[in-house]
């Protein structure tokens, strides 16, 4: 991970009501988008979790993956690159694909790349203020990130908090504060309202305690 600017108050509440619009400027951009050019060349790829909801899934039979809570969210492997419109791209990981490979290895080295390549922005409230905000920003499925085992240590350290609430309000976003801060309402917002199609993450919203992690809201619906 690699410090960003630090957000402000206006950042904040810019990226709140962004998310609450994910949908809708996805379907609209669909709409008015030509399809691509088919390109034949080989994409550079980069091995990456996949985050997933459970509740959303029939098992993934073809496709092996490791629990990240268990019950609610889980994470397979896909190699991903971005076409020259900065569209991202994903071939899956199937089980016939691994060819011998040990899962495990490969799903350790999918979160080194996922957060090797994170920014890290946090809100310019000083300490000891509860109100900080983390956004962790990455060219695509930032919200993935709830797969490291680092990710509670830096949570906790950076909020000065063990009781943290994470919201994933589409795959590519993740934000983080503390359980008491003025901005939880705001996050089950973005979370519950927003326009993301729950296809493979529901908007989430997650609880990150001393007895684990839990998610405790969604998108009506998912």
């Amino acid at each position: 991970m690699t410090n960003a600017s630090p957000l402000n108050e206006e950042e904040i509440r810019d990226k709140v009501r962004a998310a609450m619009l994910l949908g809708k400027q996805r379907k609209a951009e669909l709409r008015n988008t030509a399809p691509a050019p088919v390109v034949e060349s080989t994409p550079e790829t980069v091995l990456l979790p996949v985050l997933r909801s459970t509740s959303r899934h029939v098992p993934l039979l073809d496709m092996p993956s490791f629990s990240v809570i268990p019950g609610a969210l889980s994470a397979t492997l896909a190699e991903v690159w971005w076409t020259p419109e900065k569209r991202i791209r994903m071939r899956h990981i199937t089980r016939a694909m691994l060819g011998g490979r040990d899962f495990d290895a490969l799903a350790g080295e999918a979160v080194h790349n996922l957060m090797d390549a994170v920014g890290v922005r946090v809100s310019e409230d000083p300490d000891p203020d509860p109100d900080k905000v983390i956004s962790l920003e990455r060219a695509g499925l930032a919200a993935s990130a709830v797969a490291a085992p680092s990710l509670r240590g830096f949570l906790t350290t950076t909020l000065k908090s063990q009781d943290v609430l994470i919201a994933l309000p589409c795959p590519d976003k993740f934000f983080a504060a503390r359980a008491d801060s003025r901005w939880a309402e705001s996050m089950r917002e973005m979370v519950v309202e927003s326009g993301y199609e729950p296809d493979p993450l529901v908007p989430s919203l997650i609880r990150m305690d001393g007895s684990g992690m839990r998610v405790i809201a969604q998108r009506p619906g998912g």
